[in-house]
């Protein structure tokens, strides 16, 4: 038994002694800090998850490999937390609109549980009085409360406790994975949305981030979209060319036409 049972154990033996909820001790916000300290790692890389599966959503949408432009990690967790509250805030905010509503089915399952309780008691009144005016089931009920009375728990019972302990923990570990899987799947969505909707706009003529390109050797400018760069090259995207590639000496100008204010 290590430091932090132990002292588990001595709580819970002062609450039941004094009948009373015991002060919290430094040990129990040290043990708090600990656990926080623990998960934040875990959290950073669930959010680094987020923007990268945001990344290749998007860049893969045009067919350009996202290995080929990684994101710096500034780059990506900001992303990753833009597609952490993208995915929460629409599901937080049926709570709050369902509110009343769970708020009377709280109350009807409250009366509807405190109706089931006294039912179970008066069942259990009745079968106890026939019980004791039974002589043979009054034996039998004796004897198998002085057999079970002073017994220790058997390796039977101490094997399904651990079995059950065991099987909690891991659908608890499942159901966190399921649901980082599930962001980092709807995060992968949400770049396809995006690129889907950039690309909407460059066909009709209404994308604001449009690139003017001017390219060396060639007269005219190209109006495209600049997907991503990388310290080499820069993708771009027209309707007619579909997915392109240019170097950067291959660029004379580039520019964005100003946003015209309504």
């Amino acid at each position: 038994m290590n430091q932090h049972s132990e002292l588990r154990q001595r709580l819970r033996q002062q609450t039941s002694k004094n009948g009373k909820r015991p002060a919290k001790s430094p040990e129990q916000t040290l043990v708090k800090v600990q656990i926080a300290l623990t998960l934040l790692p875990l959290l950073t890389a669930c959010v680094y998850l987020f923007g990268m599966s945001w990344h290749m959503g998007y860049v893969e949408f045009f067919h350009v490999d996202s290995g080929e432009f990684p994101l710096s990690t500034e780059q990506t967790l900001l992303t990753g937390t833009a597609a952490l509250l993208v995915n929460i805030l629409p599901l937080l905010s049926f709570p709050i609109v369902l509110f009343p509503a769970i708020f009377i089915l709280g109350i009807f399952a409250a009366v509807a549980f405190k109706s089931t309780i006294w039912a179970i008691d008066a069942f259990r009144e009745k079968v106890r009085s026939f019980m004791d005016r039974e002589p043979l089931l009054k034996e039998v009920r004796a004897t198998l409360n002085g057999s079970t009375k002073n017994n220790q728990p058997t390796w039977f019972t101490t094997l399904i406790a651990a079995v059950l302990i065991w099987y909690i923990r891991f659908a608890y570990l499942m159901v966190t994975c399921t649901i980082i899987l599930m962001i980092a799947y709807y995060s992968y969505g949400n770049g396809e949305t995006l690129a889907t909707r950039q690309v909407k706009e460059m066909k009709e003529g209404t994308f604001a981030s449009a690139n003017s390109l001017s390219l060396a050797k060639h007269s005219g400018e190209v109006s495209a979209i600049r997907i991503i760069c990388n310290a080499i090259q820069c993708a771009f995207w027209t309707e007619k060319d579909g997915t392109f590639y240019l170097r950067h000496e291959q660029i004379d100008r580039m520019t964005i036409p100003p946003k015209i204010r309504q």
